[in-house]
């Protein structure tokens, strides 16, 4: 076994029954993904990535097939806190400042071998550019800033996977380029897995070592693309000639899916 693989799925399938007619929305779906390794999906709304992430995260059940995430289930990966979900609703606390959504997620989902204090809350505060907004409350606070405290809240207590299931599509476009580019560098600084999904081609393209592409008609992946830039990257890579070339070759993936 390759000790590097962090997430297995095989033949993983998802139905739901709507009517009492059983709709399939994933269908034999084998993946893998190593540890520290940053993926993306990508595909047409109504594909399925939301419920493949929810079912990586432990939050659905399986209709059939499997997954493994560190040769446990994703249960029990969420039990042992080895997992954190970013959602596009940063689902904040309205009771509790920034600060205190930050470290309930530590009280809540302390590893008993592992220390927290302040100081570590200061330094995520400054490194997703939070710092003086701590006594602030979910309503005195902008959209991308409750995004950065979820993204905050779910980093905090260091799991080994995180799942972001589309997590800047509700915000403006320069505030999401900025967050792009801060999650960037929270992947830098403490190499977490992470599975991503978004609509927007040219940041799964910037964010990833991979992008899979989940077709609605298949069920299926039908594209799994390695992403060879350099890293650290920026925003200046986005006008390059690799960058454009892997964003027209994803277009058109997705374009003939219909």
């Amino acid at each position: 076994m390759n000790l590097d693989l962090h997430i297995i799925t095989k033949e993983l399938c998802k139905n739901f029954t709507l009517n009492s007619n059983n709709q399939n929305v994933l269908k034999n779906i084998n993946f893998q993904s190593n540890r520290g390794e940053f993926v993306s999906v990508i595909g047409r709304s109504g594909s399925g990535k939301t419920t493949l992430l929810k079912l990586l995260a432990g939050l659905l059940n399986l209709s059939s097939g499997s997954i493994l995430i560190n040769n446990n289930t994703p249960e029990s990966a969420r039990n042992n806190k080895e997992l954190g979900f970013i959602s596009q609703n940063p689902a904040l606390l309205p009771w509790y400042n920034v600060f205190e959504n930050i470290n309930v997620a530590l009280k809540i989902n302390r590893k008993t071998n592992q220390i927290y204090d302040d100081e570590k809350i200061k330094d995520i505060l400054r490194f997703i550019k939070l710092e003086g907004i701590e006594n602030y409350y979910p309503y005195q606070i902008s959209g991308g800033m409750k995004q950065r405290v979820a993204i905050a809240r779910s980093i905090i207590y260091n799991p080994d996977l995180l799942i972001m299931d589309e997590p800047l599509s509700a915000l403006d476009e320069i505030t999401r380029e900025e967050i792009r580019y801060e999650i960037l560098g929270l992947h830098e600084k403490y190499n977490p897995t992470i599975i991503f999904s978004t609509h927007n081609i040219l940041e799964s393209v910037m964010l990833s070592d991979r992008v899979l592409v989940l077709s609605g008609k298949s069920k299926n992946f039908i594209e799994d693309i390695t992403i060879d830039l350099p890293r650290p990257r920026s925003s200046s890579l986005e006008d390059s000639l690799k960058v454009s070339n892997y964003v027209n070759r994803l277009k058109k993936t997705i374009y003939h899916d219909r």
